[in-house]
């Protein structure tokens, strides 16, 4: 393994910096923290109701389906970046490799591990995008095995041998002639805003969870018992617009996303009472207003944001807010509250630890001119097309600055899965 290029991140921008660098002849490792890659979009729902609403879900398919079986490319999972230093025009990074337990090499794909596992199916995991890498890994921190109890239930289900559950970490050190840190941005973390009552109050749920409701079972469930919503909230601006926490900037993709899930509930089960609570509405984003000008006959929209979420005595959720458009103070009863969170720049020391600024909202700035690159939500707030759009540039630079700025092959002719 000799890549030119280290991306660090797996997500959508990674995986299309690694493609059209592949296109000019660059070969790249991609590091990805968790299991499979995708990153967040992996847990994104297509959204279509009538027609499809342009949610670019999609895109994460294409992505991968692009890269699987090219040469050059190299795929790594649980693998974190321990340091990187500049050698002489080059980066010398280690690597710090975390235990797969079951071998994606030797794995046969049958699933067996996943039906014996009893740990309810956390512990044994299916990739959500099974078209790069491996379809099945298994997460420790959700093993009985490793929680101390005596379960080998997948390592005797296995007909291949794949799993080794005394499998240990392991450190590498490679060399690359540049770096792309394409580690998407963090969805803002609702329990900061105590007052919603995330993670006190079982059916108030992030726009996240929704999506992977949505994407695993088609429809929309409580958390609580299981039951179909009859009312449902949408609060927006969560962790955005907000200078008490240090984001008074918007995340653009918030008001989108949750007008698309709003019109995919409605669609789906009519009878469904919608409410949106905003501060300004977003129209970001191609066509955006024909569709928000469409949605707005269908969903009840309240210039007002919602107080302290309290239960009430049957369960609902009791929301209380300021409708500034009728200037009066109201309470509603709901059976689902969706917290839209926004999106937050990476994790603290990650920039430093490959010599990155931030900008004043603290995402991350390349330094193109020293082979340090940046690509998609690790650079702002940005939906998937827009991170697949700004990630074709982040690697046209690449490629300029390693020398291959012309394609090895014309774009058209791209290498087909």
């Amino acid at each position: 393994m000799k890549p030119e290029v280290l991306i660090v991140g797996a997500g959508v921008a990674g995986l299309t910096v690694a493609a059209r660098l592949a296109d000019r002849g660059l070969g790249s490792l991609i590091v990805e923290q968790g299991l499979f890659p995708g990153g967040h979009a992996s847990r994104l729902a297509c959204k279509a109701a009538d027609v499809c609403l342009k949610c670019n879900a999609c895109l994460l398919e294409e992505s991968l389906a692009e890269l699987a079986g090219r040469s050059g490319l190299w795929l790594s999972g649980r693998t974190l970046v321990e340091s990187c230093r500049p050698d002489g025009g080059r980066f010398l990074v280690r690597l710090l490799k975390g235990p797969l337990f079951l071998d994606p090499d030797s794995c046969v794909d049958c699933g067996l591990c996943l039906e014996a596992c009893p740990a309810a199916g956390m512990a044994v995991r299916r990739s959500p995008v099974p078209l790069l890498g491996p379809r099945y890994g298994l997460d420790p921190g959700q093993c009985l095995f490793f929680k101390g109890e005596d379960c080998r239930a997948c390592l005797e289900a296995c007909p291949v041998g794949a799993i080794d559950l005394s499998a240990t970490e392991r450190r590498e050190e490679i060399e690359v002639q540049a770096v792309v840190l394409a580690v998407g941005a963090r969805p803002f973390d609702p329990r900061l805003k105590p007052r919603y009552g995330y993670g006190r109050l079982a059916d108030v749920v992030s726009a996240l969870e929704l999506e992977s409701m949505i994407r695993e079972r088609g429809e929309v469930r409580m958390p609580s018992d299981g039951g179909r919503p009859i009312r449902v909230a949408f609060v927006q601006c969560v962790g955005s617009r907000d200078k008490k926490i240090g984001r008074d900037y918007c995340s653009r993709v918030c008001c989108g996303y949750a007008l698309r899930m709003a019109r995919f509930i409605r669609h789906r089960r009519p009878e469904t009472e919608v409410t949106m609570f905003y501060m300004d509405i977003q129209t970001f984003g191609r066509n955006f207003d024909r569709f928000y000008r469409g949605v707005s006959g269908e969903v009840e929209l309240i210039h007002g944001v919602p107080g302290e979420i309290a239960a009430g005595p049957e369960g609902e959720l009791v929301v209380p807010f300021l409708n500034e458009a009728a200037g009066t103070r109201e309470v509603r009863n709901f059976d689902l509250v969706v917290l839209s969170v926004g999106l937050g720049p990476p994790e603290d020391g990650l920039g430093e630890k490959f010599g990155l600024p931030r900008n004043d909202d603290g995402f991350l700035v390349s330094k193109p001119g020293q082979g340090l690159f940046t690509a998609g939500t690790a650079t702002g707030p940005l939906d998937v097309a827009e991170s697949r759009a700004q990630a074709e540039g982040t690697a046209a630079q690449v490629a300029e600055y390693l020398g291959r700025a012309k394609p090895a092959r014309p774009a058209g002719d791209r290498q087909e899965p």
